[in-house]
């Protein structure tokens, strides 16, 4: 019934001990799945960011770069506010694409190929907002409304631990006409797709 949270701070230079960074990443992993999530904050100019992200990514966490010591403060209140505020846990992702979907992808995450992406999320915590961006290869053979398939989210309750899902179908519009195509672009989302990638 309880929250538990490790931060590790640490340049994030394995050199002792257990030095291999998937084996790291693993055992933030087993961490996660014993109902402990795992936070990184990288320190100092030479910090592995590849290795402090892939163990916050393991074990369900954030990572964080500090500048300045000033910045500890804002993290150790975020990192305190999100364990209190927790709302939904084992939150897994997918997307399954139908006929005409080639391929599938969720940027900046590690996911199978093909059709139907996967991923699983650090835990929810209350009024907090997230965005997934999917690079999908599609066959369009007509023009006008465009079904590609579903987006799924499945999390557990944090307090009660019931079982919850959200489907999301995923359609689009398909012309031939580039100006229409054009008019259609959004910037916002165009920019956090450049950033992601």
């Amino acid at each position: 019934g309880t929250l538990s949270r490790v931060i590790v701070l640490t340049d994030g230079l394995a050199n002792t001990g257990i030095t291999n960074p998937s084996e790291i990443a693993g055992m933030a992993g087993d961490a996660r799945r014993s109902g402990v999530r795992v936070s990184t904050i990288g320190l100092g100019l030479d910090y592995n960011e590849d290795l402090l992200q892939s163990i916050a990514e393991g074990g369900g966490g954030k990572y964080y770069y500090v500048e300045s010591p000033v910045q500890l403060a804002r993290i150790f209140e975020e990192e305190l506010h999100s364990a209190f505020a927790t709302c939904a846990r084992d939150v897994h992702i997918a997307f399954h694409g139908n006929g005409f979907v080639r391929s599938a992808e969720m940027i900046g995450f590690a996911s199978s190929s093909g059709r139907d992406v996967s991923a699983d999320w650090p835990d929810f915590y209350a009024g907090e907002e997230r965005t997934v961006l999917l690079r999908l290869d599609v066959s369009a053979d007509r023009d006008g409304s465009l079904d590609l398939g579903r987006f799924d989210v499945a999390w557990r309750d944090a307090r009660s631990g019931a079982s919850g899902t959200l489907d999301l179908p995923i359609r689009v519009s398909v012309t031939d006409d580039m100006a229409a195509s054009d008019r259609s672009l959004n910037k916002d989302v165009s920019v956090e797709a450049s950033l992601a990638e």
